[in-house]
């Protein structure tokens, strides 16, 4: 099959996801190409599709086309209401909380209009049924590990990592809990707000938090040593070969 990837961005765990599932497609022996664009606009993603030999507009055009994000849902409405040769389906990666009202209204009435919408959890769904899409439309396809990947072992764990668990343990050893907040360290993940939630709490009752990922990591640190929680949080960043 001639598969297209549609996303207006591929950074952090969403961008992995897309690449993995692309590289396994690929492995399978279809012909696969992801477009991106560096804006949010229709036309540069069409142009940029176009660019890489995809005239969506024409039968040579993709079998299936697979969409992940608000701009790219756009074009396939469009190309699914102009044509019956390509298969059309959205991925849903997540949404913030703060982003269940308008314009998401508009996302959501868009992506209804799709005959298959996927997510990653039965939680995800759940909140989209309770939004008005309809169940049957809904698939859940949990994100897995790439088969390709190895488990690392303690001779592949670096001084960096080793030091890591090594605070963790301790603080374990303490009879803490420990909370781990995995995603790119910014804005939209909104880590700060789970640093403001460590500093509503007693400092007795407070978990160790660790953050793995990339992004403001710096920015994280300061903003928690500004609400005095400092010491009760870690930020590990992230291994470019942490898919081993």
């Amino acid at each position: 099959m001639r598969i297209l990837h549609l996303a207006t961005l591929l950074e952090g765990g969403t961008g992995r996801i897309i690449t993995s599932l692309a590289e396994a497609q690929r492995r399978a022996g279809h012909e696969v190409t992801v477009v991106t664009s560096r804006s949010a606009s229709d036309d540069d993603l069409v142009h940029c599709a176009k660019a890489h030999g995809w005239d969506l507009a024409l039968e040579t055009g993709p079998s299936v086309l697979h969409a992940h994000a608000a701009v790219p849902s756009r074009i396939a409405v469009a190309i699914a209401a102009a044509s019956r040769n390509v298969a059309v389906l959205q991925t849903l990666h997540g949404c913030q909380a703060s982003e269940w009202v308008e314009p998401a209204r508009d996302l959501i009435n868009l992506i209804s209009r799709l005959p298959r919408i996927v997510v990653p959890s039965h939680t995800l769904a759940a909140q989209l049924e309770g939004l008005g899409v309809e169940g049957a439309r809904l698939a859940v396809v949990p994100y897995g590990v790439d088969a390709a990947s190895k488990t690392g072992s303690a001779d592949d764990t670096s001084a960096l990592e080793q030091a890591a668990f090594g605070v963790i343990d301790a603080q374990r050893a303490r009879g803490r809990a420990i909370v781990c907040s995995v995603g790119t360290i910014g804005e939209r993940e909104n880590q700060r707000l789970l640093v403001d939630a460590l500093a509503l709490l007693p400092p007795a009752s407070r978990p160790y938090t660790v953050f793995v990922g990339d992004g403001d990591i710096a920015g994280l640190e300061q903003h928690a040593c500004n609400r005095g929680v400092g010491t009760d949080m870690l930020c590990v960043g992230f291994a470019p070969d942490s898919r081993r």
